[in-house]
C-alpha cells in the first residue's frame, strides 16, 4: 500500500476575480471527489487571480491503476476550455 499524490499548477486566462477563478477551481475539485475516492483542494495561489494549484491525493493498492487514475484526473482538466495546465508533480510515498 502506498499513498499517491498531485499537484496540477492551472492557468485560468478568463478568470477576472477570485469568484470566477473559485468557481473554476471548485468544478475541477468537485469532479474528481465525485468520480473517484480521492481527497482535492486548491493549494497554492489562493490570492491569484488567473492562478492555482490543486493538491490530490489517495491510497493506493494497486500500481497499474494509479496510472489509469492520474490520466483520468489530469483527462478532467485538459477538457475544461477554461482551464491551462502549465505543470504537474506526481510523488508516491
Amino acid at each position: 500500500m502506498k499513498i499517491c499524490a498531485a499537484v496540477f499548477d492551472l492557468q485560468i486566462p478568463s478568470s477576472s476575480s477570485l469568484k470566477d477563478k473559485r468557481k473554476q477551481i471548485k468544478g475541477i475539485v468537485d469532479s474528481f471527489r465525485a468520480n473517484f475516492n480521492v481527497s482535492a483542494s486548491e493549494v497554492a495561489y489562493h490570492d491569484k487571480w488567473q492562478r492555482a494549484a490543486i493538491g490530490v491525493a489517495w491510497i493506493s493498492i494497486s500500481p497499474p491503476k494509479d496510472d489509469s487514475l492520474f490520466s483520468s484526473l489530469e483527462n478532467i482538466i485538459v477538457t475544461r476550455d477554461e482551464v491551462v495546465l502549465l505543470g504537474i508533480e506526481r510523488r508516491d510515498y
